[in-house]
């Protein structure tokens, strides 16, 4: 077994009744195979529908659902479920300089009334040049990078300056909490 967190509590799981356990199981497993697996079947049917401009009919969801049911009790029964498989992650300077750049070329794009384009869509400007959002990120990086990574260091900055002064006020309330309590 294993500690659980929720919010500030902790439980360890090796000293929950079997009847606790059964009941968050059976609670789990309904809401795993009914709830998630029915919002998988909402967005799949949105998906289709958007795509083939038709709803798909009753029974083309019901076979939609049983095969997002099968799946997830293979990943139950597997042990993958809860687990998830992505790229590295970017560094938090790398992460502000990318969200600096987006805004600053969305900005313009709107300004300019151009619809800012997804995925692989891309503009196609005055001189013929075409180019997807990312790429014109990375022009912007490319041809502001010194100010951008500025403006990203004073941000990351800033950022740890508030969490620094709201963990510092949290303690202060804990402890006049604690005192007025007399604990």
């Amino acid at each position: 077994m294993s500690i659980v967190t929720y919010g500030n509590h902790n439980i360890d799981t090796a000293t929950l009744p079997v009847a606790s356990i059964d009941s968050l199981l059976r609670k789990g497993i309904s809401h795993f195979l009914g709830n998630e697996q029915a919002s998988k079947v909402t967005a799949w049917v949105e998906s289709v529908t958007k795509e083939k401009n038709v709803a798909p009919t009753d029974e083309e969801k019901a076979a939609k659902k049983a095969e997002f049911i099968k799946s997830a009790i293979e990943a139950l029964v597997a042990g993958t479920v809860g687990t998830r498989v992505s790229g590295p992650r970017v560094e938090p300077i790398e992460a502000a300089r990318n969200t600096i750049a987006r805004k600053e070329v969305t900005d313009i794009l709107r300004a300019a009334n151009i619809k800012v384009p997804k995925g692989d869509e891309a503009v196609k400007f005055a001189d013929g040049t075409e180019k997807t959002l990312a790429q014109m990120i990375a022009t912007r990086l490319e041809k502001f990078g010194d100010r951008i990574e500025k403006e990203a260091q004073k941000k990351l900055a800033e950022d740890a300056r508030r969490v620094k002064a709201a963990s510092a006020t949290v303690a202060a309330v804990e402890s006049k909490t604690a005192d007025a309590l007399g604990l």
